[in-house]
């Protein structure tokens, strides 16, 4: 160590006092600043070298300093010291005030700069790549303000070795590190009331890594983040555009000897292309792309399990996917792990059927906290391309390591060709905790070549997995699951309930299914526009005051339907004209003679509708167009006149409200409804869910693509809002489609019946 010489006080004569200038001038001559104390090598390609740096001397154990500066040169890695008095620098380790580091320099060696306690700066070059063993252990622990560690801009840091900051004294700002993303055990042991900042890359913050003897002194531990939201311990902490440093000493849980491991995930809006809802900490999925871009996040390359637990993801809108590419999220090496809300909201149209090991809405799900709650899929078609042992399908998870799944259905659709198929998972494997509660599959279609569950296709563990209060449709399959589960209870066997025309019920519905528990107390209605209610009719149950109590088997149930004799048809004016499309397929009707009305069938060609004049009297089961005066059309059942009338038709009908999507496929045909659009009134496509009760319409092949159909009076072109009314049987007609009234008629060509007439 350099310390300063101690002079004697003595009684000099005035030669003898300048003898003794002399000999300090020269005695004290080496303490000028940059002088050598000392110099040597730290490493194959390094050098060290000390020199004194003019500071003012200081005092420590009651031995005087001259402060140096130890300064590093060279390039490749230091060597590592068994010990800090291996160092060479060690007999002057007190005197150290200055540290100054190359660039260049890739590794800092074991115990390099341990108890050197009076440094106050180090800057770590972007070059170094690892911290030895406590390198920095006790520097700047006895200066009045610390030592500042900061790491260099561009920093190429990746490890740091433990106890390599224990008891350092001073800030650490490693904000620059960003190729490093963990803290291990005791890196920071004992370190005191000071300032950590971490990178944006940190993941992982190892058990101890703060581990102090005493829980007197606690550090502040703030983690670097911008533009992006942050999870501590799969907990939402923060959200922000800016470069922030938030706290996150608490989830530490700094305690004598001990500190917590702690988890840290950062999502980026941005790279995983969803809004963040700040109300409630979430990313929105409202579409179908949104949902893409979520799958896409878990397909890059990063470990799920570093983690992002916690992280909530919420459906706000229905999606349909129908024509649309699907792919299962989540991969085994890169599970699902987070929380996922479907608000209540459903999926459908989804098909994936392509080689791969895991099938279902998600693919593999794992994670302690891991959720998947709220969402119902409507007719998931998942199934591999060839029949395979070693594959899975679920209608929620494909496999199933850890977590909970919750208030999830599955209704129609159907899985197979796999090894294991379950109707919520498909296979549940190891020994982690795994629960379903509160799900229902109900008409799913479930087929494997080994294990096939209604719930569950196969658990691997019996006490891992627990299956609660979930309802499964037996007609899916009758087994909850294929092998050993621990039941938690209210699991419960759903039998179909069939319903005929306009007849409905309280049972639960999922899509077109109705169904209910043995022993339940059904409840039914009956309505169906133009038809009294005349009983209810079933061979399964005694229906009696409209409910009945479920059996353990499927039950039909319809009703008796009688037509009324009077209805009032509801029509839409037309530039004085009033029109609508009827359809009956019970009983026959006449239009009343009140009414100034008359009803026509219709034929399909090419892009023209040719209209055929039935007259009054409208057969069951035919669809119609009526034309009349005003907008409330009365007609009377009248079926033996009604059986009389035939004619060629190309117009359907409903009775009931029924799925435009039942009644022609959207792929192949369009159907086509009586409408006024952008003041062009006729036959336009009808892209409507569903066709109303009681109306016509027709179908033709997609490829005519055609947007609307002009109308031809048999074969005259005519405008079908020009067309009169009559209250004849047989009006006769001129050729702009004007009744003519009376019997003389001027000479002319006529049309009556649908039949030129010739007037000479």
């Amino acid at each position: 160590m350099v310390k300063k010489p101690q002079i004697k006080k003595l009684m000099f004569s005035k030669t003898a006092m300048m003898l003794l200038f002399v000999l300090l001038t020269s005695a004290t001559a080496w303490a000028e600043k940059d002088d050598v104390v000392g110099t040597g090598s730290c490493g194959d390609n390094l050098t060290w070298t000390l020199t004194e740096n003019g500071e003012a001397d200081f005092t420590y154990n009651d031995e005087t300093y001259t402060p140096l500066t130890l300064t590093i040169t060279g390039t490749g890695e230091m060597t590592d010291y068994a010990g800090s008095v291996d160092t060479p620098w060690w007999s002057n380790h007190i005197a150290i005030t200055h540290l100054e580091l190359p660039e260049g320099l890739t590794h800092v060696g074991n115990r390099a700069f341990s108890l050197n306690y009076f440094i106050q700066s180090v800057t770590l070059p972007a070059s170094v790549t690892s911290i030895g063993e406590q390198a920095f252990s006790n520097v700047g622990s006895r200066t009045s303000n610390g030592c500042t560690f900061t790491a260099a801009k561009g920093s190429k840091l990746t490890s740091i070795a433990t106890d390599a900051f224990k008891s350092f004294g001073g800030n650490v700002d490693l904000r620059n590190c960003t190729s490093l993303t963990t803290i291990g055990e005791k890196v920071f042991e004992n370190y005191k009331t000071n300032t950590v900042y971490l990178p944006i890359s940190i993941r992982t913050i190892k058990k101890d890594a703060f581990y102090s003897v005493t829980t007197t002194d606690k550090p502040t531990v703030r983690v670097s983040y911008k533009n992006s939201v942050l999870y501590v311990n799969g907990a939402f902490k923060a959200f922000s555009t800016k470069a922030m440093n938030t706290v996150i000493t608490s989830f530490l849980n700094l305690k004598a000897k001990s500190s917590d491991a702690v988890s840290i995930c950062q999502i980026f809006p941005d790279e995983i292309k969803l809004t963040f809802d700040e109300t409630d900490h979430s990313f929105v999925i409202a579409n179908e792309q949104d949902f893409t871009n979520l799958r896409g996040y878990y397909s890059q390359s990063f470990n799920t399990y570093q983690s992002c637990e916690g992280i909530k993801f919420k459906m706000i809108n229905d999606l349909d996917f129908s024509n649309k590419t699907f792919s299962p999220i989540g991969e085994q090496i890169r599970s699902f792990v987070g929380h996922f809300d479907g608000q209540g909201h459903t999926i459908s149209g989804l098909y994936f059927a392509y080689p791969s090991n895991y099938y279902g809405l998600f693919a593999c799900v794992s994670g302690a906290n891991t959720i998947i709650e709220n969402v119902t899929l409507i007719n998931p078609v998942f199934k591999h391309s060839s029949d395979n042992n070693f594959t899975y399908a679920g209608g929620i998870v494909g496999e199933f390591y850890e977590g909970t799944i919750r208030n999830c259905n599955v209704v129609g659709g159907s899985l197979g060709n796999v090894g294991c198929a379950g109707g919520i998972v498909g296979f549940a494997y190891g020994s982690w905790v795994k629960s379903i509660v509160d799900c229902t599959v109900v008409g799913t279609i479930i087929n494997a070549t080994e294990s096939v569950g209604c719930i569950v296709g196969f658990n691997s563990l019996p006490t891992a997995l627990t299956i609660s209060n979930c309802l499964y449709d037996v007609v899916s399959n009758e087994n909850i699951c294929s092998s050993q589960f621990t039941d938690g209870g209210g699991n419960t066997p759903l039998y179909r309930l069939n319903l005929g025309s306009g007849v409905t019920s309280d049972a639960l519905t999922y899509g077109d299914y109705t169904v209910a528990t043995q022993g339940s107390i059904v409840k039914l209605e009956a309505s169906r526009e133009g038809y009294e209610f005349g009983g209810f009719n079933s061979d399964d149950v005694t229906i009696e005051n409209g409910q009945f109590t479920m059996p353990d088997k499927s039950v039909s149930v319809t009703a008796k339907w009688e037509a009324k004799n009077e209805i009032s048809l509801k029509a839409s004016m037309i530039d004085g004209l009033c029109w609508s499309t009827f359809y009956c397929g019970d009983a026959g009707y006449r239009i009343a003679d009140g009414e100034e009305a008359c009803a026509y069938t219709a034929t399909v060609s090419d892009d023209k509708i040719i209209l055929h004049m039935l007259g009054r009297v409208i057969p069951k089961g035919t669809a119609v167009i009526i034309v009349g005066e005003d907008n409330s059309i009365s007609m009377t059942r009248d079926d033996v006149s009604a059986a009389e009338y035939s004619s060629v038709n190309d117009l359907n009908g409903v009775d009931l409200p029924t799925a435009r999507t039942s009644l022609t496929s959207n792929d192949s045909y369009r159907l086509y409804m009586l409408s006024n659009k952008n003041n062009n009134f006729g036959f336009h496509s009808f892209a409507a869910a569903n066709v109303p009760a009681r109306k016509a319409f027709f179908t033709v092949p997609a490829s005519a693509n055609a947007r609307s159909f002009s109308m031809l009076f048999d074969e005259e072109a005519t405008a079908i809002r020009q067309l009169r009314k009559t209250v004849a049987e047989s009006p006769v007609y001129d050729l702009n489609g004007r009744v003519v009234r009376g019997n003389n008629l001027k000479p002319g060509v006529y049309v009556k019946n649908g039949k030129k007439v010739v007037v000479k």
